[in-house]
């Protein structure tokens, strides 16, 4: 995964508000990743208002979407080329592979909660989008529900969002990220217009 990636969601969800905790991070080739490695990005919500293995909404767009959501484990599936179908989630074991058993252990030891705590872990899978067609995006959405995703967020969306925020006359030196946005936005290379776009590929 690019570091490029991780660092689109990370400023989304600190934009948000959410702290984004990251453990050092590694490529995983020769062999099945264990279950602290199936986990991309840890967030804590400090202003919400209770601990929810669901957010309020499952496709997170706007700012109270995260009012239920505490504590956060969230996957990155930055597949860019590919959207999220029916057959493509039957096929790819992956998708789900950071629902196991031991990675939700691993994130409540994270958080350092007990096994007995009433305090909730949303499992959060980032992803390129879903297919136009309504019925099948449904469908894709439920088997992620029944699988134990408690939201979904969308390259499209956190990329518009985070094009919007930035601000041309703001010197963002300690993000690179938002520093190029910036410098695109400044130069009328990113315009409003292409924003639209950003909203319907969603």
């Amino acid at each position: 995964m690019a570091i490029v990636d991780e660092d689109i969601a990370r400023e989304y969800f600190e934009l948000n508000g959410l702290f984004a905790l990251q453990e050092c991070k590694y490529q995983v080739q020769s062999r099945k990743k264990r279950a602290d490695e199936e986990i991309d990005m840890y967030l804590v919500n400090p202003q919400a208002k209770e601990a929810s293995d669901r957010a309020e909404s499952f496709m997170l767009s706007e700012r109270k979407d995260f009012d239920s959501i505490k504590y956060a484990a969230v996957s990155i599936k930055p597949w860019h080329t590919s959207l999220f179908t029916p057959a493509m989630l039957k096929k790819s074991g992956q998708t789900f592979s950071f629902l196991k058993r031991q990675t939700q252990k691993k994130a409540r030891e994270m958080f350092g909660l007990s096994d007995d705590s009433k305090e909730k872990v949303c499992f959060i899978v980032v992803i390129s989008g879903f297919a136009a067609a309504p019925g099948l995006k449904r469908e894709a959405i439920e088997m992620l529900k029944s699988a134990g995703v408690g939201a979904a967020l969308t390259y499209p969306e956190m990329l518009a969002k985070l094009v919007s925020a930035a601000e041309p006359n703001n010197n963002y030196a300690k993000s690179q990220l938002m520093q190029t946005l910036r410098i695109l936005k400044n130069y009328g290379m990113i315009r409003p217009a292409q924003l639209e776009l950003f909203k319907q590929k969603k």
